[in-house]
This record gives structure tokens, C-alpha cells and sequence, in this order.
């Protein structure tokens, strides 16, 4: 993943590009980086497209912005840049929904396909209820749905990790415990 500008220019740069990884992101919320679309855009038509699609044939992930009216304006402003030539349109657009709502979840994500007519790749998906149990029925419910669109290419639930950087996900969302073992809710995915 290129998760900043900087990558860019690093030996990271050299190991994304020449990695066996059939498929790279590009950029996680940039705009809570502030990195403006016309500079993504940028690195993306100069450096990224032409280096790891063209050269080495990468399937991209375009940047992936939170669901709220900052990251839509900045994907939408991205977007348009990249769109003047086909050749520069990613080939997933990468998408992140935090909520409680099912049923926005799927409007959301499916308004993101009708829009931009991309498959998307949800790399960041997560319930932020406090309540446990509405948070089980997010993930399973959202979980069965994303597997029946032929529109979603992959998908990753928020949360497997020791420590997370804030609560802003909520904790019963959590796919690990502060010992690094799996929740309860990692166990129920694990059965689907």
C-alpha cells in the first residue's frame, strides 16, 4: 500500500513497485492527510499508473476516503482528474464506511458503485455502535451482503489488531483482544 507521498520516493517505493503483489492501494484518507486531489492525482498519473500498471501490470486501488462530505469531495475532485484519460482510471476504487446503519451501509457503498461504475474494495469497514450486539448483526448482515455483490471485490473488516489508534471504531468492533488473540466477533466471520 501507499499509504503517503513519501513512499514514493523510498526504498518502500522500489518494494511495492517490484513486489509480487498482484494488486496495490493507493493512499489511505488523504484527505485527513492533506494531500490535495490535484497533487494525488498528480504522483497517480506520473509515477504510479505508469510505473506499476503499465510496467509491471498492478491492478490499483484508488485512494480510499472516509464516508463523510470531505473524503466524497475529495474522491470526487480526484476522480475527475483521473478520469480525462482512460488509461489513468483506477481499477478498484477504494472505499472505507464507518456507521450503525445496515441499510446506509448498503446505500452508501452501492451509491459509490453507481457513481463512479468501478468495483470497489472496501479495505476499511466497521460498526461504531457501543451496543454489542447491533454490532454483530453489522458485521454479519453487511458480511452476507458484500459477498453477494458481484460489485465488490474484496472487503476487509476494521479491527484486527492489539491496539487500535483511538475509539472511534467501537470496542465490541474489535476483531482482537489487548493479548493479540481473536474476539469473539473474528470467530463468527471465521464461520461464514
Amino acid at each position: 500500500m501507499i499509504r503517503t507521498q513519501a513512499q514514493l520516493g523510498t526504498e518502500e517505493w522500489t518494494w511495492i513497485r517490484d513486489s509480487a503483489a498482484d494488486v496495490v492501494h493507493y493512499l489511505n484518507e488523504p484527505e485527513r492527510q492533506r494531500i490535495s486531489p490535484t497533487e494525488a492525482a498528480t504522483w497517480w498519473t506520473e509515477q504510479v499508473v505508469p510505473e506499476l500498471r503499465l510496467q509491471r501490470g498492478k491492478q490499483l486501488v484508488g485512494p480510499a476516503c472516509a464516508n463523510d462530505k470531505a473524503g466524497g469531495d475529495w474522491l470526487a475532485e480526484f476522480m475527475d482528474i483521473v478520469s480525462r484519460q482512460r488509461e489513468t482510471v483506477p481499477d478498484l476504487l477504494g472505499v472505507h464506511y464507518y456507521g450503525e446503519s445496515v441499510e446506509h451501509a448498503k446505500r452508501y457503498l452501492t451509491s459509490m458503485y453507481e457513481k463512479y461504475g468501478l468495483p470497489l474494495n472496501v479495505s476499511e469497514i466497521a460498526s461504531i455502535s457501543r451496543d454489542g450486539e447491533q454490532v454483530a448483526r453489522f458485521t454479519e448482515e453487511m458480511s452476507q451482503w458484500m459477498d453477494g455483490q458481484e460489485w465488490i471485490g474484496e472487503y476487509g473488516w476494521f479491527g484486527c489488531m492489539a491496539k487500535c489508534a483511538d475509539d472511534f471504531v467501537s470496542p465490541a468492533a474489535q476483531l482482537m483482544d489487548d493479548e493479540g488473540r481473536f474476539a469473539p466477533l473474528m470467530r463468527r466471520l471465521m464461520e461464514f
